[in-house]
This record gives C-alpha cells, sequence and structure tokens, in this order.
C-alpha cells in the first residue's frame, strides 16, 4: 500500500510561507524531528550508513484537528529535484536521496498516500510532501478490501 508521490511545481511556493533556511533552522531545533533515524521512535536498526549526513526535516500537522500532514525537506547543495524519491505509506514517509542517508518519518496517525501530493518550491529548495489524515475506520476498511492470505501466499 505505498504510494510515490510525483515533486511537480516550479517556482511559486510550498504555500508553507518558510524559506530552505528556516525549515533547516528549524528542522535542526526542533527535537526528535530533525534528525533522520531518530524521529517518532524509529530509531536505528541495524543498517549503518557510516558517515553519511542526515537529511533535515520539519513535519507539520496542519490545522485543529489535524486534516493533513507535511512534510517539508530542504535540498542540501548539489542535490537536485530530479535525484529526490518521496514514498508515502499510511503509517510513515521516506525520502531517498543520493549521498546521505536515508529519512524515515514515521508518523502518529495515518495518511492517505493514494491522495499525497508533492511540490518543489525552487526559490527555497524545499521538498514538500502533504497528505491527508486517514480516519482509522477507513484504515481497517483499506485492509479489509486486501483480505487475508494463506501462508506464503502471494498477492
Amino acid at each position: 500500500m505505498a504510494s510515490q508521490a510525483t515533486i511537480s511545481g516550479a517556482g511559486g511556493g510550498s504555500g508553507a510561507g518558510a524559506t530552505g533556511a528556516d525549515v533547516a533552522a528549524a528542522a535542526a531545533a526542533t527535537t526528535g524531528l530533525g534528525r533522520s533515524g531518530e524521529s517518532g521512535g524509529l530509531g536505528r536498526v541495524g543498517i549503518s550508513f557510516g558517515k553519511l549526513p542526515e537529511v533535515q526535516h520539519v513535519v507539520e500537522y496542519v490545522n485543529v484537528p489535524v486534516t493533513d500532514v507535511a512534510v517539508h525537506v530542504p535540498l542540501p547543495e548539489g542535490v537536485k529535484v530530479s535525484q529526490v524519491r518521496v514514498c508515502v505509506v499510511m503509517e510513515g514517509v521516506t525520502v531517498d536521496m543520493p549521498g546521505h542517508q536515508p529519512l524515515r518519518v514515521q508518523l502518529p496517525f495515518a495518511v492517505n498516500g493514494d491522495e499525497a501530493a508533492a511540490g518543489y518550491d525552487e526559490v527555497t529548495r524545499t521538498v514538500t510532501l502533504r497528505a491527508p489524515y486517514m480516519a482509522y475506520a477507513a484504515v481497517l476498511e483499506a485492509h479489509g478490501k486486501v483480505g487475508t492470505h494463506a501462508v506464503g501466499e502471494v498477492k
């Protein structure tokens, strides 16, 4: 049930109103959200990336009550937007780019990856992924449609 978002948009903006430097500074100052592998209790699970730099990011919960989540990732120097891969599953977001540790953000609630959208702001060099909140009843319904599998069966 993974969805890969296509990064679109040229100029304009992500609507967040923050510069790439603002996002990076906020990510660095935000405990547990600005460091890859430490957000949402994911930790580092048996994979060593050596001295690769971590991807800075900020997680924004949109509206009260929350209707969407937005993950803002300022691109480091030397990384082109065409080299960035953003994926969404119900419980989290992944961002991969060359020369950096993979970013894994575990969310505290489910999101609808099929309705997620990613954009790129050329001015701030920031990729923003936005995905709508998915109610628990909708999660159960989605899993019910998949059905059960026999041991060793692949669908």
